[in-house]
C-alpha cells in the first residue's frame, strides 16, 4: 500500500509538474508568435510604402468582393438583413479612404466613420453569432467570416496607410515639415524608441 501510496503521489507531482511546463510552453508560443507576426506586418508595411499603386487595387477590388460576399450570405445563406446591409455601407465608407490614398486624416470625418462603422459591423455579426440562429456556425467559420468580411480590408488600410508628420500627436515639438509616414511603422517605431530608452534607463 505505501508503495502504491508513493507512485499515486509521484503521478500527481508530474501532472503539475506537466501542467506547469504546458503553460509556459503555450506563453512561449504566443510571444513567438506575436513577434512572427508583427514582423510580417512591418514587412507588408514596407511592400504597401514601395507598391502603393498596387496595393491601392488590391484593396479597392478586396472591398468589392467582399461586399458582393455580404450579398450573397443574404441572398444564399440567410444572414440578417441589417448585418449584411451595414457591412456593405461599412466597406463601402472604407472605398471613401481611397480617394486620398495613401494619405488620410485621422481627425477627418471620413476616417472617424470608417472606425464606427468597422465597431458597429463588428458588434452586429457578433450578436447574429451568439444569437439561436448563429449558433449552428462552429468556432472556425466564424473567424474565417470575421477575417474575410470584417477585419481583412480595415486591416489592409491599417498596415498601409500614411499620414503627414504634423498630423501625428507630439509632431508639435518636431521641426515644421511636411514629410509622409506610414502609420503602422510610425506606431511600431514608437514602441522601439520606448523600449530603447527604457534599456538606456535600467
Amino acid at each position: 500500500e505505501l508503495i502504491t501510496c508513493d507512485c499515486a503521489t509521484v503521478r500527481a507531482s508530474m501532472g503539475y509538474f506537466f501542467t506547469i511546463l504546458s503553460y509556459l510552453s503555450l506563453y512561449v508560443a504566443v510571444a513567438f508568435l506575436a513577434l512572427c507576426l508583427a514582423c510580417g506586418l512591418y514587412y507588408l508595411a514596407e511592400l504597401a510604402e514601395e507598391y502603393t499603386y498596387i496595393f491601392r487595387n488590391t484593396l479597392k477590388y478586396s472591398i468589392w468582393v467582399v461586399v458582393g460576399l455580404h450579398a450573397l450570405h443574404w441572398l444564399f445563406d440567410g444572414m440578417p438583413l441589417i448585418a449584411c446591409a451595414f457591412g456593405i455601407g461599412a466597406h463601402l465608407c472604407y472605398n471613401s479612404l481611397l480617394r486620398r490614398y495613401p494619405f488620410f486624416d485621422y481627425r477627418g470625418v471620413t476616417f472617424i466613420g470608417s472606425c464606427v462603422c468597422f465597431v458597429v459591423s463588428h458588434l452586429l455579426w457578433y450578436n447574429f453569432f451568439v444569437s439561436p440562429e448563429g449558433l449552428e456556425y462552429t468556432m472556425s467559420d466564424i473567424l474565417c467570416f470575421y477575417f474575410y468580411a470584417v477585419w481583412m480590408v480595415p486591416f489592409g488600410f491599417f498596415i498601409s496607410l500614411s499620414v503627414t508628420e504634423l498630423s501625428l500627436p507630439g509632431a508639435d515639438d518636431a521641426p515644421r515639415k511636411n514629410k509622409q509616414v506610414n502609420l503602422f511603422k510610425r506606431i511600431a517605431s514608437l514602441f522601439r524608441k520606448d523600449k530603447e530608452a527604457g534599456m538606456i534607463i535600467h
